[in-house]
């Protein structure tokens, strides 16, 4: 049983594979985590918005006892600048579509409620297929604890579709029968997500990931808190996995993330599915990632589900100074990764013990050499 990191005290550069290792320090390591993609338009000017309650039925109630699913969906597709007001909306699991070049704006005290459902899928707000939208402090809560199902696991707080250029500051995403927040591609059209930004995501109990990263080139996430994931595997705090070979996994940087007290790992990256559809690349930047409490801090999967699966992988996984703390069962482990074209550079690793006493660089060493799988081949740059 390996438990977390920290305060280390040494940084070290890891790279497994690749016969290349200055190439890869020089393009992994000393780069800046967050790369500069696509973001929604500036704030127009909000004496122009449109206020959800003057939708709203006279009379309406501001204790979220009643359904404005259908009211509060017409004024969305009618207006393109729009203010949540400062009290809670019950929705059902239709959930709330928003369109292209929307802003929305919550303001405090604002919060959508999902009315409880039977449905195992469900995306309360839901972005598919458009582009350039902002929303800003959006405030959401799942089902989870009055659920009338016990089937399915896709009740999502946020779903992102084949969406594009799409900026969500400050969510709050709570008790979903799900993921807080999905990002992936719409299956029917078969294309990734495209330049998201999410900063300051707070995603807490809900009950497959914190966070799903499916399918996207180009999204920055910027301080993430996922904690308290608990009830339906994976059960990670933040989960990069796509579903299937066609999918992508470029320009990812996620960065000053905090993970507490999940099942399971804080973050997972698990891309054996990327097999089978020639040859894939990945490329994904994990930067001062803070795991406190849960089972595991890291975990990185790559390996072929069936022994006749084509094409190979290949890129970069870089995690730069990573703290992770007490975790119970394992700090990091990289023992499924068989791939050798696919480079995994660490540096700046710290782990502690449940005691919290920090392990010193020819220990942290060790860890990281038993917890990386023996066909990997791995090398240590200073």
């Amino acid at each position: 049983m390996i438990h977390l990191p920290l305060y280390p005290l040494v940084a070290f550069s890891l790279v497994f594979a690749s016969p290349d290792v200055n190439s890869a320090v020089d393009s992994h390591c000393r780069e800046t985590a967050i790369y500069s993609v696509g973001t929604a338009s500036g704030t127009p000017d909000q004496s122009a918005a449109f206020n959800i309650k003057d939708a709203l039925p006279p009379g309406y109630v501001k204790d979220g006892s009643v359904d404005y699913t259908d009211v509060i969906q017409k004024a969305i597709d009618t207006h393109d600048v729009i203010i949540f007001p400062g009290f809670p909306v019950l929705v059902n699991d239709k959930g709330l579509i928003i369109g292209s070049n929307k802003h929305i704006t919550f303001e405090s005290g604002a919060k959508i409620m999902l009315k409880p459902t039977t449905a195992g899928s469900y995306a309360i707000l839901r972005m598919r297929d458009v582009s350039n939208v902002t929303i800003v402090n959006p405030v959401i809560y799942g089902d989870r604890k009055q659920h009338l199902g016990t089937g399915g696991q896709w009740g999502a707080g946020i779903g992102i579709y084949s969406g594009n250029n799409i900026t969500i500051k400050n969510p709050k995403v709570y008790d979903c029968w799900g993921d807080g927040i999905y990002i992936g591609e719409d299956m029917k059209l078969g294309r990734e997500s495209r330049d998201i930004l999410i900063s300051g995501a707070y995603c807490r109990n809900n009950r497959r990931n914190g966070i799903s990263v499916v399918s996207v080139d180009g999204l920055q996430l910027i301080s993430p808190y996922a904690g308290y994931t608990n009830g339906q595997s994976p059960m990670c705090g933040i989960d990069v996995e796509p579903n299937n070979a066609k999918n992508v996994l470029k320009r990812i940087r996620i960065t000053d993330a905090v993970t507490e007290k999940n099942e399971s790992y804080g973050i997972l990256m698990n891309i054996t599915r990327l097999y089978g559809g020639g040859n894939n690349l990945v490329d994904v930047t994990v930067q001062n990632h803070n795991d406190n409490y849960s089972a595991g801090g890291l975990r990185v999967v790559a390996y072929r589900l069936q022994p006749g699966n084509g094409g190979n992988l290949g890129g970069n996984i870089s995690v730069i100074n990573p703290h992770w703390n007490s975790n119970s069962k394992r700090a990091l482990d990289a023992m499924g990764v068989y791939e050798k074209n696919l480079k995994l550079n660490f540096s700046g690793v710290k782990i502690s013990s449940a005691n919290r006493r920090v392990l010193d660089s020819s220990q942290t060493r060790n860890l990281i050499i038993n917890s990386v799988s023996k066909k990997t081949d791995l090398q240590f740059v200073h």
